[in-house]
Order: structure tokens, then C-alpha cells, then sequence
């Protein structure tokens, strides 16, 4: 699966498996993938974020946080995010 437009690999690298794992179950990005802009690369999703699947198949690095309260991942290290519906800006 690969996911477009391709950002530096190194900015998003720690949130791809949580966009794979998403789309192969059912979730859509709606841009086709990661997107830049001033605040950073982020990736909207279709759908809310499915945070049980999340915890059951993942393990992150600690600068990675998942936020249900905010249907977000948030890569704090590059400042990339991967966002649901829910999440504020998206």
C-alpha cells in the first residue's frame, strides 16, 4: 500500500503504520494521504480513529501520542498527525 502524495519519509515514519492499519480496516484518507502545511504533515481520516484496534495491534514510540479526547495521533518530535473527524482543525 502506498500512500500519496510522499512526504520525507522521516517526518511520518513513526505515524505510517497507524495510517496502514487504519485504511486495512476500512478507514479512507481523505486526501489520499499525508498533506504539509504550515503547522506540519498531517493525514485526515474518513472515519474516527478506531483507538481499541489501535492499542490492540501497535506499539509507538513515547514522542507519539494518541489522543482519543482529540481523535488524533500526534508525533511530537515532527509535528505530523494523523486526525479523525473529531479532531480540532481538521
Amino acid at each position: 500500500m502506498s500512500i500519496q502524495p510522499s512526504p520525507p519519509s522521516d517526518e511520518v515514519t513513526d505515524l505510517l503504520p497507524f495510517v496502514e492499519l487504519l485504511i486495512g480496516a476500512g478507514n479512507e484518507a481523505i486526501d489520499d494521504g499525508f498533506l504539509n502545511s504550515p503547522a506540519g504533515w498531517y493525514c485526515r481520516m474518513r472515519d474516527p480513529l478506531d483507538f481499541a484496534l489501535i492499542r490492540e495491534e501497535l506499539h509507538w514510540p513515547g514522542h507519539v501520542e494518541v489522543s482519543e479526547l482529540h481523535d488524533s495521533v500526534l508525533d511530537r518530535s515532527t509535528w505530523a498527525a494523523v486526525l479523525g473527524p473529531g479532531a480540532e482543525g481538521y
